[in-house]
This record gives structure tokens, C-alpha cells and sequence, in this order.
């Protein structure tokens, strides 16, 4: 339930134009789950192998996700089923068109359902091994935090694991504060017990 007085986005909205992360990369948003009216709806299922093939990459890959085992279409399905409006996944592609490569997805979510916590939301992204490191994650979480605040969100937070120096130095960078560290907290697919560090940004 959504409290009095808060802010709602309404009515169509334009086309994303976000600037590109690199020269070699034209990257696009598109918009999968709950289509909350966005400018081009385009049908998650046509998704769901590349948005379960990139969480599994990181999966096996270790170091950036409490998952331990790959998960199935089917598990992925039902996660992208869970979004509704204002919660949304997005689909990162490099070139466009018939070319289009999916290389990323980035997910806003609910920070908690209580309706005192109305406002606050949750951000993840992942990208492609081969894309990492190519500015393609600046880029994932800029279109976050734009479609954060489109959607009315007045904060936004994270979980990393505290190692992730790559992930850590982009929330720094986008003024993200480290509110809290819990020591030795989840292991991840390789056995490896990690530090995990909590992040806000006031939006």
C-alpha cells in the first residue's frame, strides 16, 4: 500500500537517452516485467535466457553473489514474474537492433514490504564477464539511479561484498555512503566466506 502524499509517476514517458559508456558500446535500457507504461514494452520471455545465463555467469564465476548453485529459466522466470510496478528489471544490450547483444540486466527492488519503509528500494546489477571493466556497469547503475528517481524513490540501497573493489569504487563514485559492515556473512559459489558491506544513496 502506498502512503498519502508520495509522489507517482504518471503517463507515457520518452525514450531512454543515456550517453554512451564507451566508444565500442551503444547501450540501450529495455525495460522487462511489469511494463508500467514504459516507451517500448518488449516480452520478457524473448529475455529470460540471456537474464539467466548473465545471474549464472556471476553465480559460477564467485565473488559477487550469496547464490551458491546456478539457478533454472524457470527460477528466473518466477523471479522477473515477483516485479510489479514501481519495481522494474532492465535489460543492458550493446548495439542495437538486429546486432543487439544483451551484456547486463540491473533490477530495482523492494527494500521491504512494510509500508513504512514505502520509498526505499533495493539496486543489483550484473554484467557479462567479457564486458566487465568497459563501462558498462557505470552505466547499468546510471540508469538506475535515473529511473530511481522516475519512479519517486527517496533512497536507494545496495549489498556488496565487501572485496568487491571494482563494484565498491563505483558506489564511491556515485556519492553511495557505506552504512554498515557485517564481518565474515556469506559465502559464495567457490566456498569463499566474504565481508558484505551495505550502501544508500539519498535520492
Amino acid at each position: 500500500m502506498r502512503q498519502a502524499g508520495r509522489r507517482s509517476v504518471q503517463g507515457p514517458r520518452p525514450a531512454f537517452a543515456y550517453p554512451t559508456p564507451t566508444a565500442s558500446i551503444r547501450a540501450v535500457a529495455r525495460y522487462t516485467g511489469a511494463y508500467d507504461r514504459l516507451f517500448v514494452p518488449c516480452g520478457h520471455r524473448r529475455d529470460l535466457p540471456a537474464l539467466t545465463d548473465i545471474y549464472n555467469a556471476a553465480i559460477i564465476r564467485g565473488g559477487s553473489t550469496a547464490d551458491t548453485e546456478p539457478v533454472t529459466t524457470e527460477q528466473r522466470k518466477a523471479w522477473l514474474d515477483s516485479f510489479q510496478t514501481p519495481y522494474a528489471v532492465f535489460v543492458i544490450d550493446a548495439g542495437a537492433g538486429d546486432t543487439a547483444e544483451p551484456i547486463g540486466f540491473a533490477a530495482i527492488s523492494a527494500f521491504n514490504p512494510r509500508p513504512g519503509y514505502d520509498g526505499i528500494c533495493s539496486l543489483a546489477y550484473y554484467i557479462t564477464p567479457q564486458w566487465q571493466g568497459r563501462g558498462a556497469g557505470k552505466y547499468a547503475l546510471g540508469v538506475l539511479i535515473d529511473e530511481c528517481r522516475a519512479r519517486a524513490m527517496r533512497m536507494a540501497c545496495t549489498v556488496i561484498f565487501a572485496d568487491n573493489a571494482a563494484s565498491s569504487g563505483l558506489m564511491e563514485r556515485f556519492g553511495f555512503t557505506r552504512y554498515g559492515l557485517l564481518p565474515q556473512a556469506a559465502y559464495d559459489s567457490k566456498g569463499t566466506l566474504h565481508d558484505v558491506g551495505f550502501w544508500s544513496y539519498a535520492l
